[in-house]
């Protein structure tokens, strides 16, 4: 595998007191600039570069969702979101296979093999993605409608400042993970599922309008840090429907390693859910 460069993204610059319609165009920018500095990377097959590159429209996708009270009333902006998300998946079978790699150092070379062959085939369709008159199509969109898109309008004919925007989304997440979260242990593993999304949603939120809150750093700090291990938690407990994934695609003969235990990581997330429920939100703040 290549050494070559990732870049993570920049912390996104707001003044306190910026128009809702600076914050969207701001962060949405810093989004798509995270994306396009990982892109060349990525073409050579860089893996943390595809992470990078995956989590730029991750975090542009969230923006989508945080700014709803923006997008709903543009059809165009969902229809957007919408592409961003079916052309985008097709970046996730190399990079799971990139993490299998990285999890599992006792793979027999055997095995080893076939994961590679795997990957060398999934980064192929990487690039073709990155080489298609869709993608190509989806960022001249992407580009118009930031510009041009009705969402501007509706946004100077509304008051909103870019404080109340990050509010009302910021609360709104913060409300899905607590009532959501409330009882992991009783919710499928789809309903799981959607807790993480809630809790991604909320950091990405968190990264994008922290700077209108200056000296709330280290509130802001400790949230992302709770958020962030709500995440990686709830994720360990996928850990077994991604190995069978990528064993039934690869054909390998290794034995399933054991995970952790499931009460045992069920614990220690609602313990993190209520941790930031008994966080003071820093939005509140004046």
């Amino acid at each position: 595998m290549t050494t070559a460069v990732a870049i993570k993204a920049p912390p996104i610059q707001l003044r306190p007191h910026a128009s809702a319609q600076r914050v969207v165009m701001t962060v949405a920018t810093s989004c798509l600039g995270h994306a396009d500095a990982n892109q060349p990377n990525v073409a050579v097959g860089t893996p943390e570069a595809l992470h990078q590159f995956r989590v730029a429209y991750r975090r542009l996708r969230s923006l989508f969702s945080l700014a709803r009270e923006i997008s709903r009333t543009d059809p165009q902006g969902m229809k957007l979101k919408a592409e961003l998300r079916d052309v985008t998946s097709n970046f996730g079978f190399a990079r799971d296979l990139d993490v299998f790699l990285e999890t599992n150092p006792g793979l027999s070379e055997a095995d080893v093999a076939k994961v590679e062959e795997a990957r060398v085939a999934a980064y192929a369709v990487v690039a073709e993605t990155l080489a298609s008159a869709r993608w190509e199509r989806l960022h001249t969109d992407l580009d118009r409608w930031l510009d041009k898109g009705k969402w501007r309008k509706a946004l100077d004919d509304d008051p909103w400042t870019g404080r109340s925007l990050a509010r009302r989304s910021l609360h709104r997440r913060r409300a899905r993970i607590l009532a959501m979260g409330s009882d992991l242990a009783g919710l499928t593993e789809h309903d799981r599922h959607e807790v993480r999304k809630e809790a991604k949603k909320l950091r990405y939120g968190c990264q994008f309008f922290a700077a209108m809150w200056p000296g709330h750093e280290q509130e802001i700090g400790a949230l992302e840090s709770k958020l962030g291990k709500l995440q990686d938690t709830l994720g360990a407990l996928n850990d077994h429907a991604t190995w069978e994934h990528v064993a039934s695609a690869t054909g390998i003969d290794a034995t399933e390693p054991e995970h952790l235990d499931l009460d045992t990581q069920l614990k220690v997330a609602q313990k993190l859910v209520n941790e930031i429920a008994a966080m003071s939100p820093f939005w509140r703040a004046e």
